[in-house]
C-alpha cells in the first residue's frame, strides 16, 4: 500500500507539472502573431516539395519559385530581427529584483518566455534544415548574400536558448537566496530589537559618562587604599606575632627553673596565638586576592566601558550616513558581508567585567 501510494504522489506531481507547462505553453503560444503562424505554414509546405523532390531519381536541383527565393530572404530578415526582440526581452527580464513577489513574477515571466524561445528554436531549425536546398536554387550572388544570415541565424538561435536556461537557473537561485534571507532576518529580528534597547540603555542619555568616569576612580581608589591598609596591618601583625613569640620563650625560661609555674599554659596560649594567626593569615590572603581581582576588574570594566562608547559614537555616526542599497546581486551580497564583518568587530560588554 505504502508503494502504491507513492507512485500515485509521483503519478498526480508530475500530471500537476505537466498541466503547468502545457498552460504555460499554451499562453506563450496565444502571444505569437499572424507571422509565425505563416511561417509555420510555408515551412510545412517546403519541407513537403523537398522531401518530395529529394525522393526522385537524378539528385538535380529542386525547382525553387522566385517568390520562394524571395520569401526565405524575408523570413531570414524577420526570424533574425525577433532573435534580437526575444534577446532583449530576456536581457529586461534577467536584472534580478530582490522582493519576493517581484521575483515571483520575474520566474513567471522567464517561463513564458522560455516556452517562446523554444518555438522559436523549433521553428529556426526547420527553417535550417530547408536553407541547404533553397541556397542551391538561389544565383550566385543571392546565394553569397543569404549564407551569412543563415550561419547567424543558427549561432544566435544556440546562444538565445543557453542565456534562456542560465537565466532560469540565476533567478530561481535569488529566489532561493533571498528566502535564506528573509528566514534570516525573522530569526534576528528579536535580537536586534534587543540590541537596539541595550544601545539606548547605553545611550548618554540613559547614562552620564562623567559620572561614570568619577565612580569608577573613586572605586579604584577605594580599593587601593583598602589593599595598602591591609598589607600594613598585615606588616603589624608579623611584628606583633614575633613580640609575643619572644616573649613566650622568656615566659618560658623562668618556668623550666620553677616547675610549680605552669608552662603547659603557656604552651596552649601559644599555640592558640599561632592557630590564630594562621587562621588571619588565610583569611588576609584570601581578602588580598580578592581585592586583586577587584582591582584588576573595575580597571577592565572601566576600559571595556570606553570602547563600548567609543563604538556607540562612531555607530551614531554611521547610523547618520545614507546606506544605498545596491540593486545587483553580488553587490548586495557584498554589502551583508562587510556589514557582517562590522558587526562581527563590536565591542562587547563581558559578563567577567561586572563587580561584585
Amino acid at each position: 500500500m505504502e508503494s502504491l501510494r507513492m507512485r500515485y504522489l509521483i503519478v498526480g506531481q508530475s500530471s500537476a507539472d505537466t498541466m503547468h507547462r502545457l498552460g504555460q505553453t499554451l499562453e506563450a503560444s496565444s502571444r505569437l502573431g499572424t507571422g509565425q503562424e505563416d511561417l509555420a505554414l510555408w515551412l510545412g509546405r517546403m519541407e513537403k516539395e523537398l522531401a518530395s523532390w529529394d525522393s526522385q531519381p537524378g539528385h538535380q536541383e529542386p525547382p525553387v519559385s522566385d517568390s520562394d527565393r524571395e520569401k526565405f530572404e524575408q523570413i531570414l530578415d524577420s526570424q533574425l530581427a525577433h532573435l534580437a526582440g526575444l534577446g532583449q526581452r530576456l536581457e529586461e527580464i534577467g536584472h534580478v529584483q530582490l522582493d519576493a513577489q517581484a521575483l515571483r513574477s520575474q520566474l513567471s515571466d522567464q517561463k513564458l518566455l522560455s516556452a517562446e524561445i523554444l518555438h522559436h528554436r523549433g521553428l529556426a531549425e526547420r527553417l535550417l534544415g530547408v536553407s541547404d536546398p533553397l541556397l542551391c536554387s538561389c544565383p550566385e550572388p543571392l546565394r553569397l548574400r543569404l549564407q551569412p544570415s543563415v550561419q547567424a541565424l543558427r549561432e544566435r538561435t544556440e546562444q538565445l536558448f543557453l542565456r534562456s536556461g542560465a537565466c532560469a537557473v540565476q533567478l530561481e537561485h535569488a529566489q532561493s537566496l533571498l528566502a535564506q534571507f528573509t528566514e534570516a532576518l525573522q530569526e534576528l529580528s528579536p535580537w536586534l530589537e534587543e540590541t537596539q534597547l541595550l544601545g539606548e540603555q547605553l545611550s548618554p542619555e540613559a547614562i552620564s559618562y562623567e559620572a561614570f568616569k568619577e565612580q569608577q576612580a573613586l572605586l579604584q581608589h577605594q580599593l587601593e587604599a583598602a589593599l595598602l591598609g591591609l598589607g600594613q596591618f598585615h606588616h603589624q601583625l608579623e611584628e606583633l606575632l614575633q613580640w609575643l613569640h619572644r616573649a613566650a620563650e622568656q615566659l618560658q625560661g623562668p618556668a623550666m627553673l620553677r616547675p610549680d609555674l605552669q608552662s603547659c599554659e603557656i604552651e596552649l596560649a601559644k599555640h592558640k596565638l599561632y592557630c590564630s594567626w594562621h587562621s588571619l593569615n588565610k583569611v588576609w590572603t584570601e581578602r588580598y586576592s580578592r581585592l586583586q581581582e577587584q582591582l584588576q576588574a573595575a580597571l577592565s570594566y572601566q576600559e571595556t566601558m570606553q570602547r563600548v562608547f567609543e563604538w556607540l559614537d562612531a555607530a551614531e555616526l554611521r547610523m547618520a550616513e545614507e546606506f544605498l542599497v545596491g540593486g545587483d546581486l553580488d553587490m548586495v551580497q557584498q554589502q551583508l558581508a562587510e556589514l557582517k564583518e562590522e558587526l562581527g568587530n563590536q565591542v562587547p560588554v563581558p559578563s567577567c567585567a561586572r563587580l561584585s
